[in-house]
């Protein structure tokens, strides 16, 4: 379906031209091991960066392990509110890897909180994506 399509389409809410949200999506490469496998180091991850950036937590961080008993599929979560949105994280010990979304309703320097979360993890390489959200 094209896009034409799609705004043509009956009962469809129009884009808004305000900016409801930003969201970064890093995938940090190359991680410091003992970093990405210490739950107190990842659960301590988003109010450090809330610091960083000037965002306010809301509540504690909520964390997840999954794949316990297999250790190439073990995978590490967190989630943590912010008063202007959240950020999640997954990690991959396996692959030496953290996935990041970063969300707020506020602006936030984008390089800052890259630079911040690769120097956190002991990233060798990011990958970042940004986000506008209408």
């Amino acid at each position: 379906m094209t896009l034409t399509a799609v705004k043509n389409k009956k009962n469809r809410v129009p884009l808004s031209p305000v900016i409801f949200g930003r969201e970064l999506v890093l995938d940090l490469y190359g991680c410091d091991i003992d970093t990405i496998s210490d739950t107190g180091l990842i659960r301590s991850f988003p109010g450090r960066l809330f610091d960083a950036s000037g965002m306010k937590p809301s509540g504690e961080p909520i964390s997840s392990c999954s794949g316990e008993g297999i250790e190439s599929s073990r995978l590490l979560s967190i989630i943590q509110f912010s008063e202007e949105g959240s950020v999640t994280g997954h990690f991959s010990k396996e692959y030496r890897a953290a996935y990041l979304n970063i969300f707020s309703c506020k602006e936030f320097d984008i390089e800052q909180v890259e630079n911040f979360s690769k120097k956190y993890f002991g990233a060798s390489t990011v990958r970042s994506s940004f986000i506008i959200r209408k």
